[in-house]
């Protein structure tokens, strides 16, 4: 099967960053964007879980409805998908090549299921960048802190 996600120049491939929950994706992240204007990009997902305090639609998340995240997924217009909780979460493939046509490189906060999804699949070209915590206490804290013990649970067997 052809890639239908365009190859990016060495120089703008995606970086897919991963690690347990609490390890500080997230402000790695924001940290790339705010030091490099216009050079980095968040790729944002799809998801049909409910919006956290403090998120908002078309930043981090497109929140959907259930029956149009189906409708995407039979339209294969994920990179990579997952199921977890109750909800849909994948990462568009329309989104990530807008930013690209932009010149941005796309940084992605993607777990290790959709990594495996991704480079099984071969059309991503991207590089990838795993963060280990430094130790299981502080992440357990930062955790704890979140009150997301579903989130807990699941970066502590990851780690």
């Amino acid at each position: 099967m052809a890639s239908t996600h365009p190859q990016a120049a060495p120089y703008h491939r995606p970086i897919v960053i991963s690690g347990p929950s609490g390890v500080g994706k997230g402000t790695l992240i924001q940290k790339l964007i705010d030091s490099h204007p216009g050079k980095f990009s968040l790729g944002f997902s799809h998801t049909t879980r409910k919006p956290r305090l403090g998120e908002v639609e078309g930043m981090a998340y497109n929140f959907v409805p259930r029956s149009a995240f189906l409708n995407l997924l039979e339209n294969d217009s994920f990179i990579e998908h997952t199921y977890f909780s109750g909800n849909y979460c994948g990462t568009s493939k329309e989104n990530i090549a807008s930013q690209q046509k932009q010149g941005s490189i796309v940084l992605l906060d993607i777990d290790i299921e959709g990594i495996k999804t991704i480079t099984k699949s071969q059309s991503l070209h991207a590089r990838y960048v795993f963060i280990k915590p430094t130790n299981f206490r502080t992440l357990e804290s930062r955790l704890r802190a979140r009150g997301t013990e579903v989130s807990r649970s699941k970066a502590l067997s990851l780690a």
